[in-house]
């Protein structure tokens, strides 16, 4: 098996940031919860305030922006959720890419095989169809 490409890895790993900050949105009730929480964790702006406002927040769950690595893994472990279980939460994308290029492989072959019938047509000038059009006849008799 070859190994993912780095634009692969990194895009498995903003999809993990973006659904465990939506995870933690939803434990929170909420994104100004979140905000309050991070701000108990130490994770704040000068003069006590919350250092990520809500459109910063909102950005994250979009992936427009994302928090830096100390603010999800605080996240994680405030909220009691598994880094590792976003990781590869999106086992179902590696297989339906692994699908869609074994689909892309089968058409080829067929392709190949189509090829090579036409290619026996136009050699014998015997159609497949007047095979089974025989074969139907003989079973009738």
């Amino acid at each position: 098996m070859e190994s993912p490409s780095p634009e692969w890895v990194r895009v498995q790993a903003e999809a993990a940031t973006v659904s465990l900050i939506q995870e933690a949105v939803r434990r929170a009730r909420g994104k100004g919860q979140l905000i309050q929480d991070l701000a108990e964790l130490g994770i704040e702006g000068r003069g006590g305030r919350p250092k990520y406002s809500d459109s910063a927040v909102r950005q994250w769950l979009k992936g427009e922006s994302l928090p830096a690595t100390p603010v999800v893994f605080a996240l994680a472990l405030h909220y009691g959720l598994r880094v590792d279980a976003f990781l590869w939460q999106d086992d179902l994308g590696a297989k339906v890419a692994r699908l869609v290029q074994e689909a892309a492989q089968l058409r080829d072959a067929l392709e190949e095989v189509e090829g090579l019938v036409f290619q026996l047509v136009q050699h014998t000038g015997y159609e497949p169809d007047q095979r089974q059009a025989k074969r139907q006849a003989g079973a009738t008799d």
